[in-house]
């Protein structure tokens, strides 16, 4: 069997795999809810990636555990409403991706033990008092950064020399974002790029800010792994592609499904890291006492169709330096 259409095979597999859950008798069984911020398609590598870490540890939808999985559907307005739902489930472990859905459940709840699953600089946002000692019932998992940050818009004045202008897409009511706002503008300020700013709170503004860059025609386009621009990457992808303009995503996703690169860590590991964290709660140990990991390798990857289609020719040390080429 060939390796894609194994992985399709499983997809489609563990996507049934909460609906089973669900339905089996729960009386004994542990129940972990999970809250992804997208809608069903576009987490579905994320799903696969928690069942498979759950697999790894012994657990089994028909047998040992209960799985609520829930969807924002890109719409951070919805977060705290799921986590009020979920908790009223009674979870014993809920599993929260993002400053906003994770800042939800820590107002929402102080005994629930919660897994943060890619959050931005959980100690600089008072998420938790350490990395090492995270404390109350928070524990999880960091994804990027503020020299990421600087490191994507320098990658992408490489590949565009002479790159003038670059357009920075953001969410600054994300509290992870204005850090990384504040750097970027720092490192473009040093590199002589004038970088406009384009907040995106909600899909209105982020449709206002992709017309924006049709009159703009700025050199590329910096991306943030915030919640609602990742979720709707696939939107934003198809509109760079057709203004022929070349982006940089901090999303993993961002270069595999079009744009033309994406650096840093591949936060869909944490979805299967998170069973590890899951199995050792349930065994009796405090997320407080659980340290904050965080990513240990980032990733350069680089699409090579869609630089063909956009004209650009990927210097070849760059082409040696990536983890992942696509063609």
């Amino acid at each position: 069997m060939r390796r894609r259409d194994f992985l399709n095979g499983l997809g489609y597999a563990v996507l049934a795999w909460p609906l089973v859950a669900a339905a089996q008798p729960s009386a004994g069984m542990p129940r972990v809810a999970a809250l992804f911020n997208g809608p069903e398609d576009v987490e579905k590598p994320n799903l696969v990636m928690l069942i498979r870490g759950l697999e790894e540890h012994g657990y089994a939808a028909d047998r040992n555990i209960v799985l609520d999985v829930r969807y924002g559907h890109g719409r951070i307005d919805r977060l705290p409403g799921i986590v009020r739902e979920l908790i009223a489930r009674k979870p014993d472990v809920m599993l929260l991706q993002g400053s906003q859905a994770i800042w939800a459940g820590k107002k929402a709840t102080s005994t629930i033990p919660i897994i943060m699953v890619s959050i931005a600089d959980p100690v600089g946002q008072g998420v938790v008092a350490s990395l090492g000692r995270p404390g109350e019932n928070i524990t999880g998992f960091s994804i990027v950064t503020e020299a990421d940050v600087s490191k994507r818009l320098q990658l992408l004045s490489e590949i565009l020399r002479p790159a003038a202008r670059i357009a920075y897409f953001t969410n600054l009511s994300n509290p992870a974002m204005p850090p990384l706002w504040r750097s970027v503008s720092d490192a473009a300020m040093q590199m002589d790029i004038a970088l406009s700013l384009h907040d995106c709170k909600n899909i209105a503004e982020l449709d206002a800010a992709l017309g924006a860059l049709s009159k703009q025609r700025p050199d590329g386009v910096l991306v943030e792994a915030d919640a609602l621009l990742s979720t709707s990457r696939r939107k934003i992808i198809a509109f760079l592609l057709r203004e022929k303009l070349p982006s940089m995503w901090a999303s993993p996703f961002g270069a595999p499904e079009g744009g033309l690169m994406s650096y840093g860590a591949n936060f869909t590991e944490n979805w299967r890291s998170a069973g590890r964290y899951i199995d050792r709660i349930l065994k009796g140990a405090k997320p407080g006492d659980l340290p904050v990991e965080q990513p240990t390798r980032v990733q350069l990857v680089i699409n090579q169709k869609t630089a063909q289609a956009l004209g650009i020719t990927i210097p070849p040390p760059m082409l040696l330096r990536a983890n992942r080429l696509i063609e």
